[in-house]
């Protein structure tokens, strides 16, 4: 009894050892974050550190979870259906076009619909109005004719209906798809397409991009995403490039 007793207490002291050297380490580990990168650092390490332990790593995707199942319900059809509109199925591309005038009537009902345009609850999302900077947009206008890029179809009534689309939902942003439903539908109805071209399903994901740099910084990015979970084995990838490659790239 006496031997196992001093090897408990000669087990513990090692312990409370080990214990001082492991909090005194990441009291320095803490000290040197706080004196390069501030609070900020400090605040944003300690959260990444709780982000690793499995049970808060759990509440976070819960909660998550919980923010998506809202989202969803907000994203529902304009028809009041409560399914999602990821439910509803792949939408083909129509076999037969429409006339430009009644896209433009469609366009403009769409827009007549549309409730955060003039009622002042747009903050951080509108910043301009039809009513109010009638000769801002009408300059607006002119300048997107002036200098927006030409589709490329060789068709002026084409690019005409292009720019007259583009300055009826001018005064919109995309940015929350909450705000304005009608951009909502034309992005989800764009990726529909896209997807039943590329053969896929209803569940398959997208978002439509601003620009070359976002659309390249995106497809690098879900390219790298896949990789990271098809090859865990590989941790510093190469890409392969021309010379000639998009400047975004190099981001």
């Amino acid at each position: 009894e006496i031997f196992a007793m001093d090897g408990i207490e000669r087990y513990s002291k090692y312990i409370s050892i080990t214990e001082h050297v492991i909090v005194g380490s990441l009291a320095l580990a803490a000290l040197n974050i706080l004196v390069q990168d501030g609070v900020s650092g400090l605040s944003r390490d300690f959260v990444r550190f709780l982000r690793k332990l499995p049970a808060v790593n759990s509440i976070i995707r819960l909660v998550l979870a919980g923010e998506v199942k809202g989202a969803m319900k907000l994203l529902a059809n304009e028809n009041g259906d409560k399914k999602a509109e990821s439910d509803i199925g792949v939408i083909e591309i129509p076999e037969k076009s429409v006339s430009a005038e009644m896209i433009m009537s469609k366009l403009k009902y769409m827009y007549s619909t549309e409730k955060s345009r003039e009622s002042g609850k747009g903050f951080a999302i509108t910043y301009t109005s039809t009513s109010t900077m009638k000769e801002l947009s009408e300059s607006l206008g002119v300048a997107y004719e002036l200098f927006s890029e030409s589709t490329g179809s060789g068709n002026v009534a084409h690019e005409k209906l292009v720019a007259d689309a583009w300055k009826i939902f001018m005064h919109t942003n995309a940015i929350n798809p909450t705000a304005y439903h009608s951009l909502r539908r034309f992005e989800t109805e764009v990726l529909s397409m896209c997807a039943w071209m590329l053969n896929g399903d209803a569940q398959v994901a997208g978002t439509l991009t601003s620009g070359g740099t976002e659309s390249v910084l995106m497809a690098v990015k879900t390219y790298r995403d896949r990789a990271r979970k098809l090859c865990p084995h590989i941790t510093t990838p190469n890409m392969i490039a021309p010379t000639t490659i998009h400047p975004a790239f190099e981001k």
